[in-house]
């Protein structure tokens, strides 16, 4: 999944490669989970999902929760 994310990043910029939680989080999304049920999932608290959900979106360009998603979707097949 990471070879597909990095199709996303803009110059090979190391910042915007996703980490290991990020990756983890950004497979639920594709899953179509929301911040709430990832958080259940992992049993973790929905803070410990909300700060990488918002570091993935940031690293990616995605101010809108509809097209991350569908960029997770896309990324997961």
């Amino acid at each position: 999944m990471q070879k597909l994310i990095n199709g996303f990043h803009r110059n090979g910029d190391r910042q915007t490669e996703l980490t290991d939680c990020e990756l983890a989080i950004f497979a639920f999304v594709a899953a179509g989970y929301g911040i709430g049920q990832i958080a259940n999932e992992r049993g973790i608290s929905r803070k410990m999902v909300e700060t990488p959900y918002a570091n993935i979106k940031l690293k990616l360009c995605h101010t809108i929760v509809t097209e991350l998603r569908r960029d997770a979707r896309l990324a997961s097949y």
